[in-house]
């Protein structure tokens, strides 16, 4: 269990400096506000999907006694 929590937090902080470079180049040739809305975007169209992939466990009915 230890071994799964340390790889999620590697891939969380190895997504946050993947972003935040991302971020600073797009602020550096583009400006903070197309950096800005370029994240609001990619957010705004990633989460819907996320959503909408995602699909309820299947419940097993049991049986009382």
């Amino acid at each position: 269990m230890a071994l799964v929590a340390t790889f999620q937090y590697a891939g969380v902080y190895l997504g946050m400096l993947v972003f935040a470079l991302i971020g600073g180049l797009i602020t550096r040739y583009a400006g903070l506000t197309t950096a800005a809305v370029a994240f609001t975007l990619a957010y705004a169209v990633l989460m819907p999907l996320n959503a909408l992939r995602r699909r309820p466990i299947a419940q097993t009915k049991t049986r009382s006694a």
